[in-house]
């Protein structure tokens, strides 16, 4: 060590040396990143191209066709329809009521942009929801039994293609058929 120390070579010119060589070696070391690797790691990643002949994973046949029902049933939710409904809802509810409807088949239960809707006289229960355990049943809840009038009309239709999915044949109820 004293006999660099005592050398004649500048110090400037060796810590210049010893960066060069060191920044050449990390240079050597890492390569340039590709693509993927521009990305943190838990960052969600570009859509990879779709294979053309590839089928499509989700049934769109539901999407194409009218949804035929079998029976409509209105009440008053349960306790375990209540949570269903939310806590929020049943809240500011005034006189809350339940409509179940009861389709021909199941609903397919892959996940979509587009969902059945119950239509109550004309009106979209935006919060319609497939029973899970049977996927043959949707249910509807409103808030207020003014809504309901003495003879009333359902019908269930997928958004996105209303006209191609509306029931066929609507299911009548009137007031007095309501169950507690």
């Amino acid at each position: 060590m004293w006999t660099i120390l005592n050398s004649h070579v500048k110090y400037l010119s060796l810590t210049v040396l010893l960066f060069a060589i060191l920044l050449i070696g990390f240079a050597s070391c890492t390569e340039a990143p590709s693509q993927e690797e521009n990305y943190a790691p838990d960052a969600p990643r570009p859509p990879k191209a779709m294979m053309k002949d590839r089928p499509s994973p989700v049934d769109r046949t539901q999407l194409l066709k009218p949804v035929e029902l079998v029976s409509v049933s209105v009440s008053k939710p349960d306790r375990e329809m209540a949570k269903l409904a939310g806590a929020n809802f049943m809240k500011t509810a005034r006189d809350p009521l339940m409509i179940k409807v009861q389709v021909v088949e199941p609903i397919d239960p892959l996940p979509r942009a587009s969902s059945p809707v119950i239509i109550l006289n004309g009106e979209n229960l935006i919060n319609t929801w497939v029973l899970p355990e049977k996927y043959d049943t949707l249910i509807a809840f409103i808030p207020d039994r003014k809504l309901i009038k003495e003879r009333n009309r359902v019908e269930v239709v997928w958004l996105g293609n209303e006209e191609a999915t509306r029931s066929k044949q609507a299911l009548m109820f009137s007031s007095r058929d309501i169950g507690e």
